[in-house]
C-alpha cells in the first residue's frame, strides 16, 4: 500500500449520509480516532465532498503490531456498537435493522494523483463486498472540488446493488 494512500467509506440509506475514515494497519479498519461526518439527504454536495475530503485527510498507517493490540483490545467492536447505537438514537431508528436496511456504501480513495469512488454489493445487514469489475468505479483528479467530490459519490451510491433491501 502507497504512503499516500487514504481511504474512507460514505454510507447511504436513503435518509442520511454516514462518512468515516479508514486507515490501514496491514488490514483496513474503521478509524475511530477520527471524526464522524452525518448528513441529511438533502445535504448540498459541497458539504458532502468537504466532509469526505477531511475523513480522506484523517485516514492513517498504522503499524501491523499496533493494529494487532488495537483489534484485540476489542475497541474496534466496542466503538462500532456504540457508533451505531449513537446513529439509531441520534436519528430515530428502531433498531439496527432499521437503520441498515436500505444503506448503500462506497468506498472512496485517495493516491497521490487521483480519487477512485468504488461502489459495493450489500449483502448482509453490515456487510459488503466488491469484487473488480463488477461495478463501474468512478475516477476523479484529485483536485476536484467538493462539490464535484460530492456529486460524483452521490453518482457512485447510485451504482451500489443490494440484496437487503
Amino acid at each position: 500500500m502507497e504512503n499516500d494512500y487514504k481511504s474512507a467509506k460514505v454510507y447511504f440509506n436513503q435518509d442520511i449520509f454516514y462518512i468515516i475514515t479508514i486507515s490501514s494497519g496491514g488490514m483496513s479498519f474503521s478509524d475511530f480516532d477520527a471524526e464522524r461526518y452525518y448528513h441529511a439527504k438533502d445535504v448540498s454536495n459541497e458539504k458532502l465532498g468537504e466532509s469526505i475530503f477531511k475523513a480522506l485527510r484523517a485516514s492513517r498507517k498504522i503499524t501491523p503490531e499496533s493494529f494487532l493490540e488495537l483489534f484485540h483490545s476489542g475497541v474496534i467492536q466496542k466503538r462500532g456498537e456504540e457508533e451505531t447505537q449513537y446513529a439509531i438514537n441520534r436519528f430515530g431508528y428502531k433498531n439496527k435493522r432499521q437503520l441498515c436496511r436500505k444503506m448503500d456504501g462506497c468506498g472512496v480513495s485517495l493516491t497521490s494523483n487521483k480519487i477512485e469512488i468504488t461502489p459495493t454489493h450489500h449483502d448482509s445487514l453490515e456487510g459488503y463486498s466488491s469484487v473488480k469489475g463488477q461495478f463501474e468505479s468512478i475516477f476523479l483528479s484529485k483536485d476536484v472540488s467538493n462539490e464535484e467530490l460530492g456529486a460524483a459519490v452521490r453518482e457512485g451510491l447510485s451504482r451500489c446493488t443490494s440484496s437487503v433491501k
